[in-house]
């Protein structure tokens, strides 16, 4: 799912602008997490799948609640904010809508923005549920 929200903003390139979509994974340079080092840049994670039983029958059969999640995150300067910070945010939350990822029974996004200094951490943590069939 990482490559289809990846997919989805590098399309939508011209709606985010000026942030710049990062191919690369984030990861952690000098004890800070790299989207600190490089504002601007919208960095996607990896899928982060769980799975909880949902229906167990005797037989062996039921189905299976599986859960993927993938964080994006980017950060801007707090003292200079963009003037398209809305609509940005907007435009990265509709990556839920993607018809790249089918299969799913529900697409959710949380946004949580943080002060970290002077600058400003926004995240955005896109949850996909499915029902496996056993």
């Amino acid at each position: 799912m990482r490559i289809a929200i990846l997919d989805y903003l590098k399309a939508n390139r011209g709606a985010i602008s000026p942030l710049i979509v990062a191919d690369h994974l984030p990861w952690e340079d000098n004890k800070g997490a790299l989207y600190h080092h490089n504002r601007k840049h919208v960095y996607v994670g990896l899928d982060q799948v769980s799975q909880t039983p949902a229906i167990n029958a005797l037989n062996g059969s039921g189905a299976v609640d599986e859960e993927t999640v993938v964080s994006v995150n980017f950060v801007i300067d707090a003292k200079q904010t963009l003037t398209n910070y809305e609509a940005i945010v907007q435009t990265i939350k509709d990556a839920r809508l993607t018809a790249d990822i089918t299969g799913v029974i529900s697409r959710t996004c949380q946004v949580k923005t943080e002060f970290v200094g002077d600058d400003l951490l926004t995240s955005f943590e896109f949850s996909f549920r499915k029902l496996i069939i056993n």
